[in-house]
């Protein structure tokens, strides 16, 4: 059983990680570099009632420099009968990065919960559509253009079936592979594909079972230690990001088969 905090994150409910030097964060174990919170599960594996209502306020403009701010989406679907599964790892990814920076992701905005704060010394807005996983380029579309934020501020994250449990991949581009939310995004940018994002590793199923019955099984409690290490990849990967330090040549392994 998943042992953590009751309850979605709030801005006072512990206190803010602070966000420590790659030099500094090297010279440790890699899970214990990391912030204050690394055993609190995050919010998307927890049962939470009341995700499935969605009432949002579509915003139409916003100065904000698209230079200075980054974008990052983790797709999933809305609703309580959807919470723990691997499907939803993109949530969980989500939540985890708002715990680890100390940024409230709460707020309804274009089709999305989002937050605004700082990771590795850059400002991003941290995204959970919520239009259901076939519909997220509603939503991501909708916050590129209020945030003026350009592909190559975008960062998607989403679950991986040939990646797997434990591992998180990132490439610079590439195309959807069959996963309908990043199907979704692609189509609402003109099919452009140049974005970064981040494949979470969720395995592919055991013996016949279909791969659509699969991800939308819950996460068990060893799955769920696992997850863990791919938290810990998941922080490294969106700080070589952040920091402009991805390159093709750092694009690993390659599909196996369609989805």
């Amino acid at each position: 059983m998943l042992r953590t905090a009751r309850g979605p994150q709030t801005p006072g409910s512990h206190p803010t990680p602070r966000m420590q030097s790659s030099a500094h964060r090297r010279r440790v174990p890699a899970m214990q570099a990391k912030s204050s919170v690394q055993r609190q599960h995050p919010a998307a594996l927890r049962d939470q009632p009341g995700r499935g209502i969605w009432a949002h306020t579509c915003e139409t403009s916003n100065p904000t420099n698209p230079d200075d701010l980054w974008l990052i989406v983790g797709l999933g679907n809305p609703g309580r009968e959807y919470v723990g599964t691997r499907h939803n790892v993109g949530f969980a990814c989500i939540d985890h990065l708002g715990e680890f920076g100390g940024i409230s992701v709460s707020s309804k905005q274009n089709k999305a919960i989002v937050g605004r704060g700082t990771l590795f010394g850059q400002k991003v807005v941290l995204a959970k559509p919520q239009t259901f996983m076939n519909l997220s380029g509603d939503s991501v579309g909708a916050l590129m253009r209020y945030y003026k934020v350009n592909r190559d501020h975008l960062i998607v994250l989403f679950d991986d079936l040939d990646t797997e449990l434990g591992k998180a991949r990132a490439q610079p581009q590439g195309s959807h592979n069959g996963h309908n939310g990043m199907r979704s995004i692609i189509q609402h940018l003109r099919n452009e594909r140049d974005f970064p994002r981040i494949r979470i590793g969720i395995g592919r199923p055991p013996g016949q079972m279909p791969p659509a019955a699969w991800v939308l099984k819950k996460f068990s409690s060893a799955d769920e230690e696992q997850l863990w290490t791919t938290f810990a990849q998941l922080e490294d990967k969106v700080e070589t990001i952040l920091e402009g330090r991805l390159v093709p040549t750092q694009v690993q392994g390659k599909r196996k088969g369609p989805r």
